[in-house]
């Protein structure tokens, strides 16, 4: 979730623009990567399941 600033969201697939809230759904084991768009900044809450596992 989205809590402040824009960004992008990419898949190997997609990429989309995001901003202050928007929901993103990743499925399990997708490769994805995010981040803020240039002169701004992103904030974010993470959310991983129970069972599942967060890679860094």
């Amino acid at each position: 979730m989205v809590t402040a600033g824009s960004g992008i969201v990419a898949t190997e697939h997609e990429e989309r623009d995001i901003t202050a809230g928007d929901v993103v759904h990743i499925k399990a084991g997708e490769k994805h990567w995010h981040g803020a768009k240039k002169d701004t900044t992103l904030s974010h809450i993470t959310i991983t399941t129970t069972g599942s596992q967060s890679r860094r």
